[in-house]
């Protein structure tokens, strides 16, 4: 929790200094903006990858948690949607 903070307040910092540059020149907040994206697309990709790998026979797996929102970024639709109309059931059985 403390991580989301501090990198929100990172965030906020940019956005402050940005405002505060658009109100006193205008070609300085946009070079600023142009920072501030830049900066704030770098602290999305500088997320640790270091994930604790569990192998099985065939595959391996990790747990992962939500992104900075609480959200997976994967929504269900339907097959309306996707023009895809069936469904693979298997049971836990016939995996093992």
């Amino acid at each position: 929790m403390q991580t989301k903070l501090n990198q929100y307040m990172y965030i906020l910092s940019y956005i402050f200094a940005l405002l505060n540059a658009l109100v006193s020149s205008p070609r300085l907040g946009f070079i600023l903006c142009i920072l501030l994206s830049f900066g704030i697309f770098m602290q999305g990709c500088s997320r640790s990858s270091n994930l604790d790998w569990n192998n099985e026979e065939g595959y391996r797996w990790a747990e992962i948690s939500p992104g900075y929102f609480g959200s997976t970024g994967f929504q269900t639709l339907s097959s309306s949607k996707t023009g895809i109309e069936f469904n693979n059931r298997i049971t836990r059985e016939e995996i093992d």
